[in-house]
């Protein structure tokens, strides 16, 4: 053609060297964010490292062998002692206490976010249940939780892992989604080149953490089918606004899942810091209230108060005994033998769980005890003797525990 008509299409050559050096810039660019995104979890490791260790710094500023020789120190302490065993048992009434306690700012979001954030001994269970609640303020509480995370340059799986490890899933799925959606919010924000939007990372999310439970369900139940690899990328099918996801990134996450569940780890400090740096623990037969026949347990003595457990190594006591206006004594005939008797009262208080979990008040006039040795009832006495408290009203609420376990059955 002359000037002015159609221009020549370049040859086939030209183009394919034009689409290669796109492909190469392509790759190179693939390659660029890949190393970039190594970094940044490179990084958040280490941050993560140094987030963990000044966590760990301040939940040892808060158990129970701390200096407390400062009566403003013992006094903190102990409130926040009654206030963390009182979310244990109704988390209403625990959040109300703190606020009373001086422990939280009240109508600040951030400040109770990071008390669960630091705080250790706080109940996984209890805590999970509540940031999944419907109010605005367990909305706003949760969102300010996952902001205190360590997301940035995170998987979302690995991300999911640090919002486990603090606390454990509800059972019931509204409340997972509510928390989904709170964690999905912030990860985009974290990590937006991930994926196209929040909607995306919170189905996925959701689908993550079915199939992880479906993991947990059939490690402990064979007759449950296990869910395939085509069946989870089927689930994830149009989950970024209507297209599918990489199927090398699901079949990535799926594995990793297949090898290492989420799994929310109890421990005993979970349940409020009674169980730390005991003051003397060990194995005694204790005679029952009812029924006189002697039973072996564990028993650990803190905070004035002397908990017992079928079995060492147990999180839940299977019931405790205020030390409140109490004495002890050795046996007149069995040296091995300690006596508890009330110094004003009818009954020694008590309480122990019944097999629902419900808490009941116990039956005991007196409090028998067998130790395995003359020198252990020696020990036992002192130890005893050295934590009871001598007023009408100990640190130890036992009333208001009780009301905080019937209000929350």
């Amino acid at each position: 053609g002359g000037e002015g008509g159609a221009r020549m299409a370049p040859p086939p050559q030209v183009l394919q060297v034009q689409i290669d050096d796109c492909a190469e810039h392509l790759n190179a660019t693939r390659d660029r964010i890949r190393a970039v995104r190594e970094r940044l979890r490179a990084l958040q490791k280490a941050v993560s490292a140094a987030s963990a260790a000044t966590r760990g710094d301040m939940a040892e500023e808060q158990k129970p062998d701390e200096d407390l020789s400062s009566p403003i120190a013992a006094a903190r302490h102990r409130l926040l002692d009654k206030a963390i065993r009182a979310f244990n048992l109704n988390p209403k009434k625990g959040i109300q206490v703190l606020k009373e306690s001086g422990l939280i700012t009240p109508g600040e979001p951030e400040s109770l976010a990071t008390f669960f954030l630091r705080t250790a001994g706080i109940n996984k269970a209890k805590l999970g249940e509540w940031m999944g609640d419907s109010p605005t303020v367990n909305t706003e509480v949760m969102q300010r939780f996952v902001e205190g995370l360590p997301l940035v340059g995170c998987t979302i799986v690995d991300g999911l892992r640090h919002l486990l490890a603090r606390f454990e899933l509800p059972t019931e799925q509204r409340k997972v989604h509510r928390i989904a959606v709170a964690y999905s919010h912030i990860f985009h924000i974290r990590n937006a080149g991930d994926y196209s939007s929040s909607d995306t990372v919170r189905r996925l999310t959701i689908e993550i953490l079915a199939f992880n439970a479906n993991l947990l369900e059939t490690s402990v139940d064979r007759k449950t089918a296990r869910m395939g690899l085509e069946e989870f990328v089927e689930k994830c099918r149009g989950i970024d606004k209507g297209h599918d996801l990489g199927r090398e990134e699901l079949e990535t996450m799926f594995q990793e899942l297949v090898d290492n569940p989420i799994i929310t780890i109890r421990e005993r400090e979970d349940e409020g810091n009674l169980f730390t740096a005991p003051i003397k623990e060990g194995w005694m037969k204790k005679q029952g209230g009812h029924h006189k026949a002697w039973k072996k347990r564990w028993f650990i003595l803190c905070n004035s108060t002397l908990y017992y457990f079928k079995d060492e190594n147990d999180i839940d006591p299977k019931g405790f005994f205020p030390l409140e206006n109490v004495e002890a004594s050795l046996g007149l005939t069995n040296p091995k033998q300690i006596v508890l008797v009330p110094t004003g009262r009818d009954l020694l208080k008590s309480a122990k769980f019944d097999t629902t979990g419900a808490m009941v008040t116990g039956n005991h006039k007196t409090l028998l005890l067998l130790t395995p040795s003359e020198q252990e009832a020696l020990d036992w006495l002192h130890a005893l003797n050295q934590s009871a408290v001598r007023s009408a009203i100990s640190h130890y609420d036992y009333q208001t525990s009780v009301n905080f376990e019937i209000s929350a059955t």
